[in-house]
């Protein structure tokens, strides 16, 4: 309490409660798509999409994706990725900071969006359908995308999840 009494005589009470914070501008909302790159264009998911799984350094699995942010503050972004396997419990990861590249339409493209399927067997996996929710953190602005995909053998994968041998042509 002398404390309280101390500080009201050196600076000052006025006894109207705590400050009001100082404002750091309106709160922003990012809009956020999640998607894949395909000839060099980006591409959304939309529910009932394939989205490909890929066999990664040390068999890692995962979806590899991209994430087209508009409205957004900075060049870096962070995300929380929730994925629900058809039969399945949420599962949540968290992926960043990663840095960005403003694309010729202004909008922050941020490639290597990973969402990891590493604790499912591959066959667990396959042509089941997945919920995903994006939730994106840029320069303090916050978006989130969401789509409903079925899962495919990314190219050079065997049904077990390992390498396949694979023709220049396929």
């Amino acid at each position: 309490m002398r404390w309280l009494v101390l500080s009201c005589l050196l600076w000052g009470c006025t006894g109207e409660g705590p400050s009001t914070p100082v404002d750091s501008g309106p709160p922003c909302s990012l809009q956020l798509e999640w998607g894949r790159m395909q000839s060099g264009t980006f591409v959304a998911f939309k529910d009932g999409d394939t989205a490909e799984i890929t066999l990664g350094f040390q068999g890692f699995r995962f979806i590899d994706s991209v994430a087209r942010i508009r409205s957004g503050r900075g060049s870096s972004a962070t995300f929380k990725l929730q994925s629900t396997v058809e039969g399945g419990s949420p599962r949540s990861q968290d992926a960043g900071p990663f840095d960005g590249t403003i694309g010729a339409d202004g909008a922050l493209y941020v490639s290597n969006v990973q969402l990891f399927f590493n604790d499912l067997p591959l066959p667990d996996l396959l042509g089941k359908k997945v919920a995903v929710i994006v939730v994106a953190n840029a320069g303090g602005c916050t978006g989130r995308a969401n789509a409903q995909v079925a899962l495919v053998r990314g190219g050079c994968m065997d049904a077990d999840g390992g390498i396949a041998s694979c023709d220049a042509g396929s």
